[in-house]
């Protein structure tokens, strides 16, 4: 894992997220490997983080917006929507190794 200094990410408040996604992503890559980017960074988002206000009903990222974002205000839109189509498909009942 590579993190900036984490005295830097205590300071902003972010080294317990941090450390939490990247242990979901050590965690769940390989089952989830060779899947778009969005089932990798829903599952992140999904397991890592607690949910904070509404989840948006928008179609699925494409790996682009998250791989390569235009901004930072896009990267976060494509986070938020890869959290949603992942656990639309786990609240149906799907069970997460299967989400597609």
């Amino acid at each position: 894992m590579h993190f900036i200094p984490p005295g830097v990410l205590r300071d902003r408040g972010v080294l317990d997220r941090t450390v939490r996604r990247q242990l979901v992503h050590v965690m769940t890559d390989a089952a989830l490997a060779g899947r778009p980017a969005w089932v990798r960074e829903g599952a992140r988002a999904h397991f890592a983080d607690p949910l904070q206000g509404s989840v948006p009903r928008a179609g699925c990222p494409q790996d682009a917006e998250l791989l390569r974002p235009t901004s930072a205000g896009g990267l976060s839109d494509a986070s938020l929507r890869a959290r949603a189509c992942f656990e639309r498909q786990v609240n149906a009942g799907r069970p997460w190794r299967d989400v597609r």
